[in-house]
């Protein structure tokens, strides 16, 4: 799979989704092998994907030039007379903090309806992603392969017009900043810090992410409901863990849909360790 922005990095050949059996969508995950790029408006954390944008520190001068660029660009047809009075109210506007707020805050808007993420991590053990996504150990842990997770990336190019790319997430302690109007802005630069940095706080989720999006004539345009909704096949999901706490009855139903997939995923248990914080996992029959 391609991960753009970090070809040197070696990928996992298992990327991992902690997920709760008796909730319906994450069922569908070993019921219907479906995943779901969920808009970042959605997520737990408010300060995730933080497209911050600075419209103060450029000069006059550089606000315009880069305003009349763009607006000759998409309106060409607008005369030279009615294009400097837009530009001149645009620059008043937006040297107003108010002013330059409300419009990043709707260009975020823009930004969550556009883009879809499935969130993935590398690490199937760690205690806390156990008892934040796992429900308390009462979950369960899919291993999908990333061969897989890359044939399905190359099948919403191909068949659905959805651009997909995966990038390792990067932990920071402040957001990155962007001002649109300095000479040395690049758009680039800013999404890939946008679509993956995080609070250095959620380091130990060691985060994948798989970002979609979709483009029209060479345009971001709003996700539906269906763009997000994603299949897999049976063959990339390649293990599941199930939770030390999970109910009994859980274990029965998941290893029934197993045995009628007749799949060759494999199965697992965690167990505490007896001596240290930690979790043993053992393969198990099903």
């Amino acid at each position: 799979m391609n991960a753009s922005g970090n070809q040197a990095q070696v990928l996992p050949n298992t990327l991992y989704k902690y997920r709760v059996w008796h909730t319906e969508c994450h069922r569908r995950l070993l019921e219907r092998n479906e995943v779901y790029f969920a808009s970042p408006s959605a997520f737990n954390d408010p300060f995730d994907c933080p497209r911050t944008l600075s419209f103060q520190g450029a000069s006059a001068a550089e606000v315009r030039k880069k305003l009349r660029g763009l607006f000759q660009e998409g309106h060409p047809e607008v005369s030279r007379k009615e294009r400097e009075a837009f530009i001149t109210k645009r620059v008043l506007a937006l040297r107003n903090p108010d002013e330059g707020r409300e419009i990043a805050a709707h260009i975020q808007r823009l930004f969550f309806e556009n883009h879809g993420i499935l969130s993935l991590t590398g690490d199937p053990h760690n205690l806390i992603m156990w008892a934040h996504y796992g429900c308390s150990h009462e979950g369960f842990c899919v291993g999908l392969r990333t061969e897989g997770l890359a044939r399905l990336r190359q099948h919403l190019e191909h068949s659905r017009g959805l651009g997909c790319d995966l990038y390792r997430v990067d932990y920071a302690d402040e957001y990155p900043v962007f001002n649109q109007f300095s000479p040395q802005y690049d758009h680039l630069s800013m999404y890939k810090a946008t679509i993956r940095t995080k609070s250095s706080q959620w380091q130990y989720e060691q985060e994948f992410r798989i970002i979609m999006v979709k483009l029209r004539s060479d345009e971001l345009v709003p996700l539906t409901q269906s763009d997000r909704v994603c299949t897999l096949q049976d063959d990339d999901i390649e293990k599941i863990i199930l939770g030390c706490r999970m109910p009994l009855q859980h274990k029965d139903e998941i290893k029934s849909v197993l045995r009628s997939k007749g799949c060759k995923t494999r199965l697992f248990q965690a167990e505490l360790e007896e001596y240290r914080y930690g979790l043993k996992i053992a393969e198990v029959d099903y």
